[in-house]
């Protein structure tokens, strides 16, 4: 029997360049002393309480800023936990949809969260939630053409949104009005994350979602391939 060699797949290019650009990014604004991040990739508001820090329409770096932040990650722990849901589900809509479509995709909620952060009265944001958010809820919306639930990807989307309101709330849960004004960021990505995954899920050509049968019988025939290649 013949040896089969291994060989390197760049499987999901748009993905795997996302996560490095953050890690690039994260690395050298340590190398810089924490200055790279708040120049380049922190989207700024039109109410802050700095005018310096306040978002300009004459500054053409500010418009920049509006895609950029979503490259930067202000913590390791932030980063890892993004990095790692962004390469597991990322490779898949990427294999699904193509990576001219996720990239679209990543375009649009990266520029909502953006314009929303100029609009509300935030400190200077970055961060890549809003892209998990659009991959978890694409994910789901994808299951639910199916008439399928799944719950796997509804407990990370619970777990993922619980991890962010319990480490930014300090006023307690039964403050509505304090939960929402600490969290505003949170619900900012989330409305960035519906509006990437629905525009996905509305462009993407029908083909690109399986149904459950051809599904199945692509699964057959991969079984197939493996036995064959097995008794060679």
């Amino acid at each position: 029997m013949a040896k089969r060699k291994y060989r390197i797949l760049f499987d999901a290019p748009v993905t795997i360049i996302f996560v490095l650009l953050g890690i690039a990014v994260f690395f050298a604004n340590i190398f810089m002393k924490d200055s790279l991040i708040p120049l380049l990739f922190t989207c700024r508001s039109l109410k802050a309480a700095l005018p310096e820090a306040a978002f300009n329409f004459k500054n053409a770096l500010d418009y920049a800023r509006l895609i950029l932040h979503v490259f930067a990650y202000l913590d390791f722990t932030h980063l890892l936990l993004n990095g790692v849901l962004l390469l597991l589900m990322g490779s898949i809509l990427e294999e699904r949809y193509g990576s001219l479509m996720l990239f679209l995709m990543i375009f649009i909620a990266a520029l909502v969260s953006g314009v929303l952060t100029v609009c509300a009265p935030l400190q200077p944001f970055s961060g890549s939630d809003s892209i998990v958010f659009m991959m978890i809820i694409l994910l789901s919306l994808t299951a639910l053409a199916k008439r399928t639930v799944q719950v796997s990807w509804l407990l990370a989307f619970v777990i993922f949104i619980a991890y962010k309101v319990y480490g930014h709330t300090s006023s307690g849960i039964s403050n509505i009005p304090g939960l929402i004004q600490e969290n505003l960021t949170l619900f900012i990505n989330l409305a960035a994350g519906i509006c990437g995954s629905l525009a996905g899920f509305l462009i993407a050509p029908k083909k690109a979602r399986k149904s459950p049968k051809s599904d199945w019988k692509a699964g057959n025939d991969d079984t197939t391939q493996l036995m064959t290649d097995v008794t060679q």
